[in-house]
Order: structure tokens, then C-alpha cells, then sequence
């Protein structure tokens, strides 16, 4: 009896050509559907349907020449869809290939233990060195050659089976499990193996939360390649983007392992946001770089677009974590490039107009950020003047290390007549220093600091005018 397509047909005396069955009415067999995804025409379809017919008429009798089941099973199911899988993958299982071979679990057991081992060994290291499992992928070959050439052509007895230490040529079954050993012994440390509380599971990994004028919040979740909106009011999640559920579909473009999730505009129809996307956990890949982007929701349509994406200059950066996008009041773009210690300033359209790199090699730069510093310093300013003689001009030096918001210095002096404190000239920064050149001689001198606006922000020390010059060592 054959109860679904696949099940294993029991020999008996006769034989059945699907050609010749009966055709029912289709509505009695009605596809299920997983059948009707693998029947993407018309001519599948009935192919299908008049498969399934043959098999529940002759459900009562055993069947022998199954080359029509087969053949029909064969164009039903066995052709990828992809092109790049066809080309390089059989359809059909060779079960004269050898894969629970000795070489097979040697390799697997000695993959599994060197990249767990070296993963571990260079984790603390920044960047870490891993091995990825293409890379795996790639040396099982030539070594599975290799041992197919040098194991020798006999048998051993292991716990009361026979094996054989060379059945032949390595083969893609044995490249096959070995490759899923290797990767299913892999565990990222950053993830945690969930045993220890030193390695608990972090399977989720919030690196920034956001909040808008409504009081929700929007969450980026690096493990998840996921940004969540969650209401502010009950803790529900009112969409996600990206992940493997996403709320909307993305549009020309894609993101994983992400940080500094934004809002930047909102309102009914539109959500417009931005972060910087990783594209990368050291292991898996969804772009060659990573790069700062804004991206815009429609909520009518329920899909995403990319609005901007700015990439480090050159060939671009790949920090594997860390990393910001910060939107500057002029429209440009500052992106802090994470484990690399990297800053780069673009302007909206993406062209770069700065870059620069911190000089210590371990140094990293999980978040950067430009803005107007404003500061004041606790210490008052500093003055200092020369006269040659009595009866010489004077020059003044004045500074305030620090301070922002100095526009102008107004100096107030004596003179050999007066001891009282008159104002001289009112001079405008210059920069670090200031210096202001009087043709008349004056005893003693204070600066006063000048804001923009006008108001008096400091004044220095009153200091007696000298007859040496400052030392300039």
C-alpha cells in the first residue's frame, strides 16, 4: 500500500501505467499546499492530480513498474527552481556513496574541535579572528582527497561492525556532514551557549531604544537583525522591520546585526528612521560594507525604501559591532564606524568631507557624535604686559583656554597720572591668544571678556605691567 508520494512501493505481479488511469473528478484529490507550490503551471498541476489519482486507485493493490511514479515524482519535485542549485547539485540520492565513513567522523570530530578552539582562543582579541565555515567548506576538500589517496584499502573491526578505512573517493555526502558537523559544534561567543550564567543565551541583544513624542519606543535588536516599534502604553509590538517577520517588506535594500536605531519623522503614513547597519557578525554577510542609512516606512503599503545610505570612503569599512548614524541640523551625516576607531562626515547626498582614524590600533569607537561644545572655564583669564621703560608703549597678551563664547576682550588700564581703571579699546578674538598693542604707557591692566550679546562673561587678574619679555620656552 502507498499512502503519499515518496512511500516505498511493495513488489507484486502487476503492473500499472499512470497514462492509462482514469482521470476523477479533480475536487475528490484536491492538493494540499505544499503541492500546489511545487506545481507552479497548469501542466504540473494535472501531472499532479493525475498522480495522486493513480495512487488511491490502485491503493489496494501493490505495484511493481513504478518507472512512471517515479519519472512523474522526478518532474514534480526534483528540479530546483534555482539555477545556481541545479547547476551543481544532484537531484537524487546516489546510495552507492559511502557517508558514515571513518574519514568522514575523523574530519568532522577534528573540524568541530579546531574552530571552536581557534573561535575561542582570538575571541578577546579586537578584531577577533574566526574561521568562518566557508572557509571550512573549503579546506574538507583538498584534505578529503588527500585521505581518500593515503588511507590504506582494508577493513577493521570497530565494537562488532566491519568498516572500511578507504571506500573510495571522498565524495560530497562525506563533504556534506562533515561541513554540518564542524558548523553545528560552532557557537558564537558573543550569543552565549546558554549553559553558564557566564555564557547565558543572548539571543536578542538590545543595543539602542529610542522614544517618540507618543511615547513608544523603537528597539534595535542586533541578534535578531530586527528593529521593533513597542507601544509605550501595554508593551506590545506594533511592528517590526526586518528579521524573519517582518511588517513590511524592504524595498532594493537590507540590513543585519544593526545599532543606533532612530526616528527621525512620523506621522500617520510615514515613519522615517535611521540606524547603522552593521551587515555583518563575523560570520554571516548580507553586504561587502557597512554603512549608515535612512530608510521610509509606508504604512499604507506596508513596505520600506532606502532614502540614503553613506559608506566610509575608499573601500569602505565592515565593523562587525558598534557603529552610529547621527544626523547633524545642516543635513549632513556624521557615522561613528564602530570597532574600527573611524569617524567620517558626509554631506546629504552622500559625498564624504571628512574622515578621520584614531591613531591607537586597539582603540574603538562604539558611538560618535558632533555638536556645538559651549564651555566656560573655572579659571579666569589670562593677562600679561610689556613695557620697555616708564615712558614706552605697552603691549597686552590675553587668553582664556577653553572658553567658547568669548567675541571680544575689552582691556581696562592705568596711567602714570592715574591710578584709576579706564577702558582703552575693545578688541575682537583672535584666536587663542589675543594681543593688543597700546602707543602709551600703562602701570597696571585687567581683560574683560565679551560675549557676543554683549554681556561680560570673566575678568582676568589686575597685573602689573613688566619691563621683561614673557618667556617663550
Amino acid at each position: 500500500m502507498m499512502d503519499k508520494i515518496g512511500t516505498e512501493i511493495a513488489p507484486s505481479k502487476e503492473t500499472v501505467d499512470i497514462s492509462e488511469t482514469p482521470t476523477s473528478d479533480l475536487n475528490s484529490h484536491p492538493l494540499s499546499e505544499d503541492e500546489k507550490a511545487a506545481s507552479p503551471n497548469e501542466e504540473k498541476k494535472k501531472l499532479l492530480q493525475q498522480l495522486r489519482e493513480t495512487i488511491a486507485h490502485h491503493e489496494e493493490t501493490a505495484i511493481t513498474d513504478v518507472s512512471a511514479l517515479q519519472n512523474a515524482h522526478y518532474q514534480l519535485f526534483g528540479d530546483s527552481p534555482y539555477q545556481e542549485v541545479k547547476a551543481v547539485v544532484d537531484n537524487t540520492n546516489d546510495p552507492e556513496l559511502p557517508i558514515n565513513t571513518l574519514r568522514a567522523w575523523i574530519l568532522g570530530i577534528t573540524f568541530a574541535v579546531l574552530r571552536t578552539g581557534i573561535d575561542q582562543f582570538f575571541s578577546l582579541r579586537q578584531p577577533g579572528i574566526t574561521i568562518s565555515a566557508c572557509l571550512v567548506q573549503v579546506l574538507l576538500y583538498p584534505i578529503g582527497v588527500f585521505m581518500a589517496k593515503i588511507l590504506p584499502v582494508k577493513h577493521v573491526d570497530i565494537f562488532g561492525r566491519r568498516i572500511s578505512l578507504n571506500p573510495g573517493p571522498s565524495n560530497q555526502k562525506e563533504h556534506m556532514l562533515v561541513t554540518v558537523m564542524a558548523n553545528v559544534a560552532y557557537g558564537d561567543g558573543v550569543v552565549g551557549d546558554g549553559l553558564t550564567n557566564g555564557s547565558a543565551w543572548d539571543y536578542f541583544h538590545i543595543n539602542s531604544v529610542d522614544k517618540n513624542n507618543d511615547g513608544d519606543y523603537l528597539v534595535s535588536a542586533r541578534h535578531t537583525s530586527c528593529i521593533y516599534k513597542v507601544s509605550g502604553k501595554n508593551g506590545s509590538i506594533i511592528w517590526q522591520l526586518g528579521g524573519s517577520q517582518s511588517s513590511f517588506q524592504l524595498r532594493g535594500y537590507n540590513f543585519s546585526y544593526q545599532h543606533d536605531a532612530r526616528f527621525r519623522e512620523e506621522n500617520e503614513t510615514m515613519t522615517i528612521l535611521s540606524f547603522f547597519d552593521n551587515a555583518s557578525n563575523n560570520h554571516t554577510n548580507t553586504s561587502s560594507t557597512s554603512s549608515g542609512k535612512i530608510i521610509a516606512i509606508d504604512h499604507n503599503t506596508n513596505t520600506s525604501t532606502l532614502i540614503r545610505q553613506y559608506h566610509a570612503p575608499g573601500n569602505g569599512l565592515l565593523p562587525v559591532f558598534q557603529g552610529n548614524t547621527q544626523i547633524l541640523p545642516n543635513k549632513n551625516v556624521l557615522i561613528g564606524w564602530g570597532m574600527y576607531p573611524s569617524i567620517s562626515e558626509h554631506t546629504e547626498d552622500g559625498t564624504a568631507i571628512f574622515f578621520a582614524t584614531l591613531a591607537s590600533p586597539d582603540s574603538q569607537n562604539y558611538r560618535a557624535f558632533k555638536a556645538n561644545w559651549t564651555a566656560k572655564p573655572s579659571n579666569p583669564p589670562t593677562l600679561r604686559t610689556y613695557s620697555a621703560s616708564a615712558n614706552s608703549p605697552t603691549t597686552f597678551w590675553v587668553s582664556w583656554n577653553g572658553a567658547t563664547d568669548v567675541d571680544r576682550w575689552r582691556i581696562h588700564a592705568t596711567s602714570p597720572e592715574s591710578d584709576e581703571f579706564t577702558p582703552l579699546d575693545v578688541i575682537h578674538n583672535q584666536g587663542f591668544q589675543t594681543t593688543y598693542p597700546s602707543s602709551s604707557n600703562h602701570p597696571r591692566a585687567f581683560a574683560e571678556a565679551i560675549a557676543a550679546n554683549g554681556s561680560s562673561l570673566a575678568n582676568s587678574s589686575v597685573v602689573d605691567t613688566s619691563s621683561s619679555l614673557p618667556r617663550t620656552d
